[in-house]
């Protein structure tokens, strides 16, 4: 067993506080305080343990923890930002993250997020099939991308957020390789992969245009999330499937979104978009 198969991985644990989380709020849903509880003390532990082991304070950056020699791994990677999401990192550690992200290493000022940095000596370019291990070193990937949104938007940084969800959709828009090449954003790997489809797609529905729908009380809500590029001419998504079979179109003019239902019990609920 390799001294990276034992260790406190960044990703996983983020995923794991952020299941507990909808956990939680699943059982409030059911009236099952108890469970709602324990999950959320779970929640807590796992995030305190994040900050608490995988925290680098002179890197300014969250790294894996290698159980055996009780030290962090040495490989500054975009799992990095992923404590961004659910409030995990402290406001101060977020700024110094949202710093690292938005500088030159991690490709902002091209095709961002890099898988790891590029100052990094185990920084990877890779091109033709996927390389394992090489291909999470620096190649684009929309996983990444989407969760760092998510991450951004949890955090308060709206306007990072819809920045990076729309030069994502850009840089995979009609190609949706498995993962793109971080220097010159050519499309490597499996073309037309389902994961890269479909990630697309969710950055589009529910993040730009800003689409949730919640079964109980039957309401769809519409918040767009708009980057500069968005904010003028027309934007619109029409036959959006809800839960019950009917449909959501929405359209935005100016930044001003406007919705219609077809055959569905749902009710629109539009709030003032985001825009940068």
């Amino acid at each position: 067993m390799t001294e990276y198969a034992v260790s406190f991985i960044v990703d996983t644990n983020v995923e794991i506080v952020a299941g507990l989380g909808e956990a939680a709020a699943l059982a409030r849903r059911l009236g099952d305080g108890r469970a709602a509880e324990r999950y959320e003390a779970l929640r807590q532990e796992f995030s305190d343990a994040i900050n608490r082991r995988l925290w680098d304070e002179e890197k300014g950056a969250y790294y894996p923890y290698l159980l055996k020699s009780k030290t962090h791994e040495n490989f500054l990677m975009a799992s990095a930002f992923l404590p961004l999401r659910k409030g995990i990192a402290p406001k101060e550690r977020a700024e110094r993250l949202v710093s690292l992200l938005t500088g030159k290493d991690f490709g902002w000022d091209t095709f961002p997020v890099f898988s790891a940095s590029r100052k990094d000596p185990q920084f990877t370019v890779t091109e033709g099939d996927y390389q394992f291990n090489a291909s999470w070193s620096g190649s684009v990937w929309t996983l990444l991308n989407e969760a760092i949104v998510q991450g951004l938007k949890d955090s308060g940084y709206e306007q990072l957020a819809a920045d990076l969800a729309y030069r994502t959709v850009m840089e995979f828009n009609a190609k949706y390789y498995e993962f793109l090449q971080p220097l010159n954003g050519s499309g490597q790997g499996v073309k037309r992969y389902a994961w890269t489809a479909s990630q697309y797609i969710r950055l589009i529905v529910e993040d730009i245009f800003g689409i949730a729908a919640d079964a109980r009380p039957k309401t769809v809500s519409v918040r767009p999330l708009l980057c500069k590029a968005l904010r003028s001419g027309e934007l619109s998504l029409t036959g959006v499937k809800l839960p019950d079979g009917g449909t959501l179109s929405v359209s935005i003019k100016d930044a001003e979104a406007t919705v219609s239902t077809q055959n569905t019990a749902y009710r629109a609920i539009v709030t003032q978009p985001f825009s940068s």
